[in-house]
Parts: C-alpha cells; sequence; structure tokens
C-alpha cells in the first residue's frame, strides 16, 4: 500500500514558516483556531474520498488547506480568489468579527 501525499505548500518551508511567526501576533484568532483543530487527523480522514485516496496518481492539494482557505473565506467574507490573493500577504484583523465586507 502507497504513502498517502499532498502537494506542499510554501508554508511548509522555512521561509513560509517564518513568515508566519512573523506576520501573525500570538493572540490572533487564527493561531487560537489553529491550535484547537487537529488538522493531520482531518488530512488522513479526507483523503481516503479522494480518487487514488491521494497514493497514487499526482499529489492533491491538502484538504487541510483547502478547509483554511474556505474558512477564512467565510469568516472574513471574501471570495476564494481574494484569499487566494491574500495568502502570501497573511495580514488580516484580529477578529473576524471586525472585518471589512467582502465585494
Amino acid at each position: 500500500m502507497a504513502k498517502q501525499r499532498c502537494k506542499e505548500s510554501s508554508l511548509d518551508s522555512f521561509y513560509g514558516h517564518f513568515l508566519y511567526q512573523q506576520k501573525v501576533p500570538e493572540d490572533h484568532f487564527l493561531r487560537k483556531l489553529d491550535e484547537e483543530i487537529e488538522w493531520s487527523r482531518l488530512v488522513k480522514r479526507l483523503l481516503g474520498y479522494y480518487r487514488g485516496k491521494g497514493e497514487t496518481g499526482q499529489a492533491p492539494y491538502s484538504p487541510a488547506l483547502i478547509l483554511k482557505m474556505l474558512l477564512l473565506s467565510y469568516l472574513y467574507n471574501i471570495s476564494e480568489r481574494q484569499v487566494e490573493m491574500l495568502a502570501s500577504v497573511i495580514k488580516a484583523p484580529a477578529d473576524p468579527a471586525h472585518a471589512p465586507a467582502g465585494d
């Protein structure tokens, strides 16, 4: 049986993690949420629903990454495209209730 795998994201690299640590304050809502949700457990469960189960074919994007982007879109009332464009900036209000309304 092959090992399940996902595409690596820039956050998996040293610079991605370093920039995340520098840009997102310690008391930020998203950091607290990240501590509460066991993303790796979700990845293992959700990859079972992928064709090839993440074992064969091209490596899929991590289900955790997709869920995080959808969650950001919902919390900050912005489109998925806007989340994608802003993902490299990592500058968000500390509380989603105070986020500016999306287009």
